[in-house]
């Protein structure tokens, strides 16, 4: 799969990251789309396939741990899509606790540009 034909989604609560993120990963061409929540992730993952999520640590009412979770409790069009935290959480220990829960990897914030795209060309397949 080309960058082209990936199709990534952004949950991230706060607007401008959300805004910045989308922008950088449509630069390099990739299709993709950003929601606030994660109610709003939740639903529309049962709508659309996504390629790979980038999914923020922590936002109100349901932080990214309890939409992970979620996600793996219920039916949508995402099973198998690799999922990225997304935080600013950049101690020691972080990354594998998150790959413990079942995280596909982990991103740091600020978000870097040679960061983001090395993380989609990862997983792009």
């Amino acid at each position: 799969m080309s960058l082209e034909e990936m199709n990534i989604l952004v949950v991230e609560d706060t607007a401008i990251n959300l805004k910045t993120i989308v922008r950088l990963l449509q630069k390099k061409g990739v299709q993709a789309d950003g929601v606030a929540s994660g109610k709003e992730c939740l639903a529309l993952i049962k709508e659309k396939h996504f390629d790979l999520i980038f999914m923020d640590y922590l936002m109100p009412e349901m932080d990214g741990v309890e939409t992970f979770r979620q996600m793996q409790a219920q039916e949508h069009l995402c099973k198998e899509t690799p999922v990225v935290m997304l935080t600013a959480v950049t101690d020691g220990g972080a990354k594998e606790e998150f790959e413990e829960m079942g995280f596909s990897d982990y991103l740091g914030k600020p978000v870097l540009p040679p960061n983001l795209y090395a993380i989609v060309e990862k997983y792009c397949k």
